[in-house]
Parts: C-alpha cells; sequence; structure tokens
C-alpha cells in the first residue's frame, strides 16, 4: 500500500495567523527558520495541495494530519492549545487539541480516516485541492503561539485497473517468462504502450501467453500489436 506524504504547496482559503518570514511556506522541517504565531483564538492558517497521487486511489486506509508547535517566548505563562485541520468542499474537521508550553517544537497528529469532512468514507478524489492546516483554540490560554510545519500522511491502495497496479502486481511474472527473450526496459515500453489493460484473470493469462511465445526480434511495439484482439477491456480514464 503506497503511503505519500503531502505538504502544502499554495495558500487555503485561510490564512490568519500572522506569517514569521515573507511567505507562507512555513511547511517546511526548520524549527528555527519559517513559521507562522498567532496569539487570537478562533483563527484558522490552511494550505493547499491538488498534486496528490492518492487522487487516483481506490481505498484510502489512513489519512493523518501531522502539525509541529511550541509557545514564542519563554518567560511566558501560555497554555495555548492548537488542533489540526482538514477542509473539503468548504467544509472544517477538527482534530485534537495539543498543548505545548515549550519553546522546543513538538510534533503532535490526528488521525482524520473516521473523521472525513461532511461525514461518509474517504475516496481519492477528496485529494483533489484538500486543505489542511492549523487551528487556535480559542479560551485556552493567552500570549503568542508559534507553528512551524504541517504536513499530512495518507496511505492508500490503487484500484486494480490503475498502470501502477498492473506494474506492481503483474510485471514480475512477466519478466520471468520472458527473460529469455526480451530485456526489462523492452517489457515496461510495452506495457506503457498499451491501451488496454487486462481485466481480469484470463486476459492476464492470454498477455503471458503472448510473451511466452513472442520472440525478441519482432520488436517491443510489434509485440504490443501483435496481443490478441478483443482480450482486453479499455478502462476509462486510464493513459
Amino acid at each position: 500500500m503506497p503511503v505519500e506524504t503531502l505538504e502544502g504547496e499554495d495558500n487555503g482559503y485561510a490564512q490568519h495567523w500572522v506569517i514569521g518570514n515573507t511567505d507562507y511556506t512555513f511547511w517546511n522541517s526548520d524549527n528555527d527558520g519559517t513559521h507562522i504565531e498567532e496569539n487570537t483564538g478562533g483563527l484558522y492558517h490552511m494550505m493547499l495541495n491538488n498534486t496528490a497521487k492518492a487522487k487516483a486511489a481506490a481505498l484510502i486506509n489512513s489519512v493523518i494530519v501531522w502539525e509541529r508547535h511550541a509557545k514564542k517566548d519563554a518567560g511566558t505563562t501560555n497554555d495555548r492549545a492548537v488542533k489540526e485541520v482538514i477542509r473539503i468542499n468548504a467544509t472544517n474537521v477538527l482534530g485534537n487539541s495539543s498543548i505545548n508550553n515549550t519553546t522546543t517544537p513538538a510534533d503532535y497528529s490526528f488521525e482524520f480516516i473516521s473523521a472525513r469532512p461532511g461525514g461518509g468514507t474517504w475516496t481519492g478524489a477528496d485529494f483533489t485541492n484538500i486543505e489542511f492546516g492549523v487551528y487556535l483554540v480559542t479560551n485556552i490560554g493567552t500570549g503568542w503561539h508559534r507553528c512551524y510545519h504541517a504536513w499530512m500522511v495518507v496511505d492508500y491502495t490503487m484500484g486494480a485497473g490503475s498502470f501502477a497496479h498492473l506494474l506492481l502486481q503483474w510485471l514480475p511474472p512477466l519478466l520471468a517468462l520472458a527473460s529469455h527473450s526480451l530485456m526489462k526496459s523492452e517489457i515496461v515500453e510495452i506495457l506503457s504502450n498499451l491501451k488496454l489493460r487486462p481485466s481480469n484473470d484470463e486476459d492476464f493469462a492470454r498477455i503471458l501467453e503472448a510473451f511466452r511465445v513472442r520472440p525478441k526480434f519482432l520488436g517491443p511495439l510489434a509485440l504490443c500489436a501483435s496481443l490478441p484482439q478483443g482480450s482486453l477491456v479499455a478502462l476509462p480514464g486510464v493513459p
């Protein structure tokens, strides 16, 4: 199951915390450089990600938002609480309330798999322009608080019809069968040029047979063209 770490790529719907440097890119792992800070409860600071590979997932297994924060000044009594937040389709969901009373940044997280904004089950489509960030809780403490980093970790499963699944699940046996006549690069080229994908075990068996009987001199494109016609089912949206 692929695990993907998502960083903020652009501003989300709200940037209410004060920017601690010249732009919004506080979402790195630097504890002393870029950051945001705030002393007014009830304010969000959100980031947007629109390049997640999880958009193509058939099943979402885990959605965890992490954030790193600390109080700003060592000489203050500061029990400010921060929550992780995810936003989908203009709906926010908040995570845990975490308090760091030291000036040493610490990491906190919340698992959102059972807390999807709007309810229901997570899907790959939810990761198209997904937003995540931090929220400063109201009525808990006073003074300034800092956030140094926020990121999302997604565990997902690709669909059976995806090309990634084809490579992961079926390339090894194809390599084994064709090792006597085709190079790995040629097999990858053949698979990459397929406009149709195997939809069941029978289709896959026919492809295996094609690799088994075609000699190398045909060349990869010729071999691709010679695969049994009508034995594969096209999958919409697969390049």
